[in-house]
């Protein structure tokens, strides 16, 4: 590993005791976010499945399944959140076992659903009455589906948030504004499970890393408990200045609703790169600072990845978003606040993140 630039001093790449992580998918929608995830080759984390139909779990892989039987027969709720509720309550104690007591689970499902919007605020009340911290991702339908199935979402969704610490929501109508529709449908699927990722990804990672700056699992914690509405991405930057251009990219991604960092009452940023340098590392903080309220709490890491060799990633994690949890879709594209920014944004589906190319930035002052 090279010395660390302008200032940094050394520190080992070598993990931190692993904190015990846990993705759960409620439903159909939440199975197949985790089916794709796991296909995507992520290592470490515990995948666990849990639904009423016995056809879906088939395609579950190699992941923990849990058949949700509270009436169901094993054929479905049939789009009944009553029927999906009462199979989770069933469920819920070998949901929980087969969880493997963990530290924070990820809980994904999708709102418009019997067994993902009925089932998984009561499993997330249960994981959350047994001490673990639990981060909800909420999915929610495309436009083109029925009132019926948006109006069941919105209904889902506050139940979700009431029961997880943390909720992030996941648009698939974002994913048409950012891809366009002729994009096939599997990959625009992929596209609407990055968030998921991001969060896997960067908050798994953030506990392993031994960096300058440690984001500890207490500190986690302190974020995500009672953090109500968040938005998170992972943004990744090249060039002269990598940490700022990782933070552009971070805050200007269109997946996840950045814009409401403006209402965040507290932020999470942790940067890691090959050959990070102290006045870069400055500045891509210097760029949060000015998009936040004067008041919000910031937590810094900040850590090497060899692995990052002339660039740096940003992780962003905001919550307590006092403003709206949804924003209009109003851009198509091209995310909002990139006019006259130099480089070029791009969404980068093999490292799962908004990549800057950007040339050499300006110094903040």
């Amino acid at each position: 590993m090279n010395p660390p630039a302008a200032g940094l001093p050394p520190r080992t790449a070598e993990p931190r005791a692993a904190a015990r992580f846990a993705l759960l998918g409620v439903g159909g929608a939440g199975l197949g976010a985790l089916r794709r995830l796991r296909e995507s080759g992520l290592e470490g984390l515990r995948f666990v499945v849990a639904d009423t139909s016995r056809q879906s779990l088939a395609q579950a892989g190699d992941a923990h399944r849990v058949l949700l039987d509270g009436g169901s027969r094993g054929l479905g709720s049939g789009g009944d959140p009553v029927l999906g509720r009462a199979a989770a309550v069933a469920g819920a104690e070998a949901v929980l076992a087969a969880c493997g007591q963990p530290d924070l689970v990820l809980l994904a499902a999708g709102l418009a659903g019997g067994t993902g919007g009925g089932g998984a605020p009561e499993l997330a009340r249960r994981l959350r009455a047994s001490g673990v911290r639990v981060l909800g991702f909420g999915i929610m339908p495309f436009r083109f589906e029925s009132h019926r199935r948006a109006a069941a979402a919105e209904r889902a969704l506050a139940e979700l948030r009431a029961a997880c610490d943390t909720t992030l929501t996941l648009d698939n109508d974002r994913v048409l504004a950012v891809t366009g529709a002729a994009l096939p449908l599997d990959i625009s699927l992929r596209v609407a499970d990055e968030v998921l990722r991001q969060a896997a990804v960067g908050l798994y990672g953030l506990t392993r890393r031994q960096g300058w700056l440690n984001v500890d699992l207490s500190l986690l914690y302190g974020l995500l408990e009672g953090g109500g509405d968040a938005c998170l991405a992972l943004g990744i930057g090249r060039g002269e200045a990598p940490a700022q251009g990782a933070m552009h990219a971070a805050m200007a991604s269109p997946l996840s609703n950045m814009a409401a960092l403006a209402h965040a009452r507290a932020v999470l940023a942790q940067i890691v790169g090959g050959d990070l340098e102290l006045g870069d590392t400055e500045d891509a903080i210097a760029l949060l600072r000015q998009r936040l309220p004067s008041d919000c709490r910031i937590v810094t890491g900040a850590a090497p990845d060899p692995n990052l060799k002339g660039a740096a990633q940003v992780l962003l994690l905001g919550v307590g978003l006092a403003g709206p949890a949804r924003m209009p879709l109003s851009w198509r594209r091209q995310p909002e606040g990139l006019e006259g920014m130099p480089g070029r944004l791009r969404l980068d589906l093999q490292q799962g993140a908004y990549v800057m190319d950007a040339p050499p930035l300006r110094r903040v002052v």
